[in-house]
This record gives C-alpha cells, sequence and structure tokens, in this order.
C-alpha cells in the first residue's frame, strides 16, 4: 500500500512539474529580427515546494483513495447484485422450463386423456348399439315366446312310460312269465271360449281296448301306436250349465268297476247338465246322459249303449255329502294338487260320499272273456 502511495505521490509531482513548464512556454514572447547584439536575460527562478503543498496533496489523493474505495464498495456491491440478479434469472430460467416441461407433461396427459376419452365415448356408443340391438332382440324373442305361448299356452302336454315284468303261477295251468311295456302321449287344452278338446295317443294291441300295455315278443318287431283319445268338448261360457261331448274320450261320468272297465276309453256322445242352487238342503243337481256306439255294421242293426246318471250335492249343517268326481277330473285334480305347495291344514266339516245312481243298458251283450285266461291289463 505504501508502494502505491509513493507512486500516486511521483505522478502527481511529475504532472505539476509538467504543468508549470508547458505554462512558461506559453508565456515566452516570439523571437524578433535580430539588430543588434544583446545581452541574454537571466532565466527566472522555480517556485520552492513547500511543506503545505506536500500536505494538500497527500489530503488530496487520501481524500481520492477513499473515493476510490467508495467507487470499489459500490463496484462489489454491484457485481453482487448483479450476480444475484443472475442467480435469479437462471432461477427463473430453471423454473420457466421446468413450468415448460409441466406444461407440455400436462398436455400430453390432458392429449391422452381426450383419446382415452374419445375412446370411452366410441366404447360407450359401441355398447350402447349393441345394448340397444340386444333389447330389440330381447323383445323380438319375447314376442316370439309370447306368441308361442297365445298360441301353445293354452294346452297341457302330458306322457308316461314304462316297463315291468309278469309272471302267472297257476296250479294245472304252464307258467307264464313275459316283459310289457308302456307308451302314452297327448295333450289337451282350451281350444276358444266355448270348446276345448285333446288328443291322446298309446302303445297297446289295436284288438284289445282294455290295456295299452304290450308284450315284448314277435322276434322285435315294431309295436303298435294307436289314437287313445280325441274329443272335443263344447261348454258355452253363456250356458255354464250345460257340456256336450263327442269322440273318444276318457270317462265323463262317475263309473265302477262293474260297469266298465278302468283302461277303456269310451267312444260316443255325452250331455250333461249341471245346476247350482241354494234352496234346502240341495246345493247341486246334475243329470248326465251317454250314447256309446260299439259295432256300426251294414246289413244288421248297429251295437250300441245308451245310460245316464244322476247325481246331487246335500248339505245338512256341517255334514256335506256329493258325489266322487269322475276318473278324468281326478287325474287333473291330482296333477294341479302336486303342482301346487302344500296347504296348511285346517279343521273343515265332515264331508260324506256317496255314489250316484247310474248304469247302463247295452244292446248287445258283451263277450265273456275264457276261463282261467291270464289277465290282459
Amino acid at each position: 500500500m505504501k508502494a502505491y502511495k509513493h507512486l500516486f505521490f511521483a505522478l502527481t509531482l511529475a504532472l505539476m512539474t509538467a504543468g508549470a513548464w508547458a505554462q512558461t512556454a506559453a508565456t515566452k514572447p516570439a523571437p524578433r529580427k535580430k539588430h543588434a547584439a544583446a545581452p541574454a536575460p537571466a532565466p527566472p527562478t522555480q517556485p520552492a515546494v513547500t511543506a503545505a503543498d506536500v500536505q494538500s496533496l497527500k489530503d488530496a489523493i487520501a481524500a481520492q483513495q477513499q473515493q476510490i474505495q467508495q467507487l470499489t464498495q459500490q463496484l462489489q456491491q454491484n457485481q453482487q447484485a448483479w450476480q444475484q440478479a443472475q442467480q435469479q434469472v437462471q432461477q427463473a430460467q430453471s423454473s420457466a422450463i421446468d413450468a415448460q416441461q409441466k406444461v407440455a407433461s400436462v398436455q400430453a396427459t390432458a392429449d391422452q386423456q381426450q383419446s382415452t376419452v374419445a375412446k370411452l365415448s366410441g366404447d360407450v356408443a359401441d355398447v350402447k348399439t349393441a345394448v340397444s340391438s340386444s333389447v330389440v332382440a330381447e323383445k323380438d324373442s319375447q314376442k316370439r315366446v309370447a306368441s308361442l305361448e297365445s298360441g301353445f299356452g293354452r294346452f297341457r302336454f302330458n306322457g308316461d312310460m314304462r316297463v315291468r315284468g309278469e309272471n302267472y303261477l297257476q296250479t294245472g295251468v304252464a307258467d307264464r312269465n313275459r316283459a310289457r311295456i308302456r307308451a302314452r302321449f297327448g295333450f289337451d287344452g282350451q281350444l276358444s271360449d266355448d270348446f276345448s278338446g285333446g288328443i291322446y295317443i298309446a302303445s297297446g294291441t289295436l284288438g284289445d281296448p282294455t290295456t295299452t300295455n304290450e308284450t315284448l315278443t314277435g322276434f322285435f318287431d315294431r309295436k303298435t301306436i294307436g289314437l287313445d283319445r280325441g274329443y272335443v268338448t263344447y261348454n258355452p261360457v253363456a250356458h255354464k250349465w250345460l257340456s256336450l261331448t263327442g269322440g273318444k274320450f276318457a270317462f265323463p261320468w262317475t263309473r265302477t268297476s262293474l260297469t266298465f272297465d278302468p283302461d277303456i276309453n269310451p267312444e260316443g256322445f255325452d250331455a250333461k247338465v249341471s245346476f247350482d242352487t241354494h234352496h234346502g238342503p240341495i246345493r247341486n243337481f246334475t243329470a248326465q246322459g251317454m250314447l256309446l256306439p260299439f259295432n256300426e255294421v251294414t246289413k244288421t242293426p248297429d251295437s250300441y249303449a245308451v245310460g245316464g246318471s244322476v247325481s246331487a250335492v246335500l248339505e245338512f249343517g256341517p255334514w256335506t255329502m256329493k258325489p266322487p268326481p269322475p276318473p278324468s277330473t281326478r287325474r287333473r285334480q291330482r296333477r294341479a294338487w302336486a303342482a301346487l305347495p302344500r296347504p296348511v291344514p285346517t279343521r273343515s266339516p265332515v264331508k260324506v260320499q256317496a255314489a250316484p245312481l247310474s248304469g247302463m243298458a247295452p244292446s248287445t251283450p258283451l263277450a265273456s272273456r275264457p276261463a282261467h285266461s291270464p289277465p290282459t291289463g
């Protein structure tokens, strides 16, 4: 620092000397023409440097040094502020770059989401189209099923298949063992509001109407299938008390084994009237008549059977007397009862069943079976 001060002081003295010399040279007059030789004037004397001048010069140098130090400090402060500003600018630039990257990432995510949404929208549209198509197809299927139900829902289909073995052991007669099958199928239902009917087929020998069983014999020949039942019943809604049946049908009247074999389906016509009454003990009165032709010929009178029955439902306080239903009605009741849940048992009035008055008057006696012949049913 001291060397710096001495150097600065020497430079200052040199500058002051050069300035004084320049002033002296400027005040020197221009040379005149020589007329005559004259004596040269004496040179001016240089002023002496005093201690006060040196001290003032030192003070000026010190003041300048202080200014230089202040300027240096300001310069350093400005440099620090500039560095801080550069750092802030760099941070801002890095923040801006990060923000741009984030914006680009967000934009890419948004584009991906938009593409995903567009794809999902397309998938939803496809699903809607498929669902609409399936709904339309389901409605069409339901319509077809409804039309089939409306056409076939009025009918009841039923049938059965049975295989069994039989043996007959009698004294004086050779033992007999045979295998038999029975196949039955048919349907019945409401044809309209006033008409109902049914068709049934069954196996069995055509010459024996008392059984639908077929013996397994005959060297594996095909077994016979015949029309077991085919009938139409007229029961008008406006006159429910009237019922007319024609064809080959199950017994519509109450019968016993004394009048008909249970496996026979009679042929002919049946008429029944039934009235509900609410006077006295009679609650219902039913009268029924039948005409059953069983042998039609060309040259002799036809063979047929006629008959009738009368029945009533009687009620005496807690007791009720009514005839049992015919076999066909009992079969329908058993099927309907089996399809329903079991009811809770409750106490009911005592019911006593009474057999109706019925009879048959065949016009031609029926052939009897030979003695000691095995049953065919």
